[in-house]
């Protein structure tokens, strides 16, 4: 692995207190450390915007919001949360029939 700059002194420092740690492991803690932070109105306004696909099945497009509104606060069984996901789906799935 090829590190530069923060991800690699982080590395260093992580493998030193880790020795016994395999390389998966060692990549998972790199990727969580250095993951992007959205932020929930963030996600919110992702949901809002994310279109079906044209090779996505209805089926497939509502699990992708689901999945999405799982990761705000309280994640899906908030029911505003899933709201995000219905109202996108409904909005975004066939926009050409779409009224409101």
């Amino acid at each position: 692995m090829y590190l530069t700059g923060m991800a690699r002194r982080w590395h260093r420092d992580w493998r030193a207190a880790n020795p016994a740690a395999s390389y998966s492991d060692g990549a998972n803690a790199l990727m969580h450390e250095f993951r992007p932070i959205l932020l929930g109105v963030d996600i919110a306004e992702r949901i809002k915007k994310e279109r079906k696909r044209w090779n996505e099945t209805y089926r497939e497009f509502a699990d992708r919001l689901l999945q999405m509104a799982d990761a705000l606060e309280g994640g899906k069984a908030v029911p505003a949360n899933a709201r995000h996901a219905l109202v996108a789906f409904v909005r975004n799935a066939y926009p050409k029939f779409t009224d409101f």
